[in-house]
């Protein structure tokens, strides 16, 4: 994939029913506003125990290997790094909320 341009990307947690045991976080790269395809892939966590700090830990690394994966391979140069950069920076910023309000209601619960 190609990244050559400033990228925007966003993620976003989707729950199931409350009955259902499997629970995805979807992280997306947005490039429809620039005319270019739209990327998304489901990070599980279904598994993990959002209640405790190492369950919490693993979907962060989870997401990050998510965002490195949709987000390209930087093999051109220092531009295409920082775009790619960018973009990480952007899918974990914006899935960090989310991911704290789970774990938020997790410990509720």
């Amino acid at each position: 994939m190609k990244i050559g341009h400033a990228l925007r990307a966003f993620a976003m947690l989707t729950m199931a029913s409350a009955a259902s045991a499997q629970v995805d976080v979807i992280v997306t790269q947005d490039y429809l506003k620039m005319g270019w395809e739209q990327i998304s892939s489901m990070v599980p966590f279904g598994d993990l125990n959002l209640a405790n700090d190492a369950g919490v830990a693993t979907l962060r690394q989870r997401v990050k290997a998510e965002a490195n994966k949709i987000c390209g391979d930087p093999s051109a140069g220092a531009k295409n790094k920082a775009n790619k950069d960018a973009c990480i920076e952007s899918v974990i910023s914006s899935a960090e909320p989310q991911i704290v309000r789970l774990a938020a209601d997790a410990k509720t619960r």
